[in-house]
């Protein structure tokens, strides 16, 4: 899953969501904090939800709202809304499509995983394909072709023993399941609510959650991995109107962003967080894992597995 964001200066949050019902989109339910989820019966692969930045999310992060309010020029937004874009999809016309139908209506700007707040889109430079530091809006492509590159081992000359010295890093591993599971989010008394009708899986990763099955919670904590927590998880299925308890979360305090990926080198049996929402281990981990008797696990180095493909 890759993601957008859209914050806008004006609306409110009911009047966005009104704005994307007239584009087709119909609100699902509320999350934890308030914020409703929207969904287009017929544009597959948007996961969308809308919420202004009085919620709980953003007032726990008083540096990322500076941040965020330093990016578009010192104005003070009102409405956020953050999309998750398939990785079964492309997703290049439904990311430029939503932008058109939310910042020809409002004023506002967008944002993607790949620049982050170092470039706030308008909507001239999306619709002319504009490029900031080498890569357009919502460039996942060019972002992994980047990133492959600069990932090579770099070579140096020694003039005198004309020998070369090569370094390699060790890059972490994407550790996702090669199972297809349903989307999860988590409602306000703590449960995790199923949002579509694919199953569940041993392992299902999100936004802010990595649920696994209890054996494979077992394992993990028995490895004692620094940074990790692991605590119960209810599961709620609402066709099936039944709960399930198979599965534990792993709450995940060692993070990174993608855009440091590069820098990172890891030696020891580690598990951290890219961006939220990747769980990613060191490789000693995965060559442990790998031996492991999950045969579920799927593991790809660094950002490999992110280059439009699904993730």
């Amino acid at each position: 899953m890759r993601s957008v964001s859209f914050s806008l200066v004006g609306p409110s949050p009911s009047d966005v969501v009104a704005c994307l019902h007239r584009h087709g989109f119909h609100p699902i339910d509320s999350t934890t904090a308030g914020r409703i989820q929207l969904r287009h019966p017929t544009v597959d692969g948007l996961y969308v939800s809308c919420g202004d930045y009085l919620d709980e999310d953003w007032l726990g992060l008083p540096d990322e709202f500076q941040e965020l309010q330093q990016a578009i020029g010192g104005l003070t937004p009102t409405t956020h809304i953050n999309v998750g874009v398939s990785g079964n999809i492309a997703g290049d016309w439904e990311a430029r499509w939503l932008a058109r139908c939310l910042l020809q209506e409002y004023p506002g700007f967008a944002f993607d995983e790949y620049l982050g707040y170092a470039h706030a889109w308008t909507l001239a430079e999306i619709n002319r394909d504009e490029k900031f530091d080498g890569l357009d809006f919502f460039d996942y492509q060019g972002f992994f072709e980047r990133t492959k590159a600069s990932s090579e081992p770099t070579v140096s000359a020694d003039s005198r023993e004309h020998h070369c010295h090569i370094r390699q890093m060790s890059p972490p591993y994407h550790m996702s399941c090669v199972e297809q599971h349903a989307l999860l989010y988590q409602l306000p008394d703590g449960r995790f609510q199923v949002l579509d009708k694919r199953g569940l899986a041993p392992v299902m990763t999100g936004y802010d959650y990595a649920l696994v099955e209890q054996a494979l919670a077992e394992y993990f904590a028995g490895l004692e991995l620094p940074g990790l927590e692991i605590v119960d998880a209810v599961i709620y299925e609402p066709r099936a109107k039944r709960e399930s308890r198979m599965h534990r979360q792993l709450r995940i305090h060692q993070r990174f962003s993608s855009r440091t990926i590069r820098d990172l080198s890891l030696d020891e049996e580690r598990i951290l967080l890219m961006d939220g929402r990747y769980v990613f281990v060191s490789a000693p981990l995965k060559q442990r894992l790998e031996s492991s008797p999950f045969k579920y696990l799927s593991f790809t180095e660094g950002l490999r597995g992110f280059g439009g493909r699904r993730t």
